[in-house]
């Protein structure tokens, strides 16, 4: 079992800190919850206009973007492990994958927006 009141807590602690963004808050209410993917699974889209901040509680959930910057595009993949942020701008299309076959990933969402916008994508 998850402690995620206490997981929450550290979420709000992030967001007054500004980590998101170089020394400001959010500039939007933020509506938080707790979300989990399954063994195997893998989601993929955008979340509109709306700023997310990502904490992972448990498992090892990777987040994978396209990096077009400097020549032909090139996925991207963080991995991480419990304690680690991910933040996602705006309309940034990612896929955020669960590669274990066995165990849940379990993260808390923080969003810019009061609803839960996913756009589901195609592809990257």
């Amino acid at each position: 079992m998850h402690d995620l009141p206490a997981v929450t807590a550290v979420v709000d602690a992030y967001l007054a800190r500004g980590e998101q963004g170089p020394g400001r808050g959010p500039r939007l209410p933020w509506c938080r919850w707790a979300g989990l993917l399954g063994p195997g699974e893998q989601l993929l889209g955008h979340h509109g206009a709306s700023e997310t901040a990502i904490y992972v509680v448990s498992g090892h959930p990777e987040f994978v973007f396209l990096d077009d910057t400097a020549g032909p595009s090139e996925e991207v993949r963080l991995r991480t492990s419990p304690d680690d942020y991910i933040f996602v701008p705006p309309i940034v299309p990612h896929r955020e994958e669960n590669p274990d076959p066995t165990d849940e990933a379990v993260v808390v969402i923080a969003r810019s927006t009061q609803e839960a916008i996913v756009v589901n994508l195609p592809g990257l």
